[in-house]
């Protein structure tokens, strides 16, 4: 099970490297592929995540492979990848998704401010990559069938809307819509007021 999501992993991680990329080697890509997921499982840095392990490619060579991975083809890979997972469980009735608000502590270049979101101080720091997901809720269920890269506060509309698109393009009825009280903003009130689905947020 493990060798098979890492073969999927890898797959996601070759077709989201950008275009005229140099070649690295596929045990460089699969080191930095395992440094990904054992900082995404234990919400750590990339970096705190490598100084935990002896062998393999050096920090500066695996941050190298993930400096290369064009953020707008690993989205679209994810999502073509969700999508096939999940259409064959899609439910044919009427179901709640949920549009989940995630964020990310950055602890990079303080400089940096593109695709960077600031709030509440966490884990050390008040600056964050943030994401959302969106997925079908049945109990203490979730199935999730899209994922979005939140780039800013004013974006929080575009978000909800390519949800609810992704909703649509998969077949998914929706009956209720569960909103994070991220999305808690006039933009979104008057759209789900005026065209959206009945909605809850906190």
């Amino acid at each position: 099970m493990r060798k098979r999501l890492e073969n999927l992993a890898l797959a996601l991680v070759l077709a989201a490297l950008a275009p005229r990329t140099p070649k690295f080697p596929r045990r460089t890509l699969r080191a930095a592929l395992r440094n990904l997921l054992k900082a995404s499982a234990s919400t750590g840095t990339l970096t705190s995540s490598r100084s935990t392990s002896t062998r393999g490619p050096s920090r500066r060579q695996l941050s190298r492979v993930t400096e290369t991975l064009d953020q707008g083809r690993l989205q679209r890979k994810i999502t073509w990848t969700l999508r096939a997972q999940v259409r064959p469980w899609i439910p044919s009735k009427p179901v709640d998704v949920a549009i989940d608000f995630h964020l990310i502590p950055y602890a990079g270049n303080p400089h940096r401010t593109e695709q960077i979101l600031a709030s509440k101080a966490k884990q050390g720091t008040n600056r964050f990559h943030g994401y959302s997901t969106v997925a079908i809720v049945q109990g203490d269920r979730r199935l999730t069938f899209g994922l979005r890269a939140v780039r800013s506060p004013g974006h929080l509309l575009a978000v909800v809307r390519r949800h609810l698109k992704d909703a649509q393009q998969l077949g998914v009825k929706v009956r209720w819509l569960l909103l994070d009280r991220e999305f808690y903003c006039g933009e979104v009130i008057e759209f789900l007021r005026a065209s959206g689905p009945h909605a809850v947020m906190p």
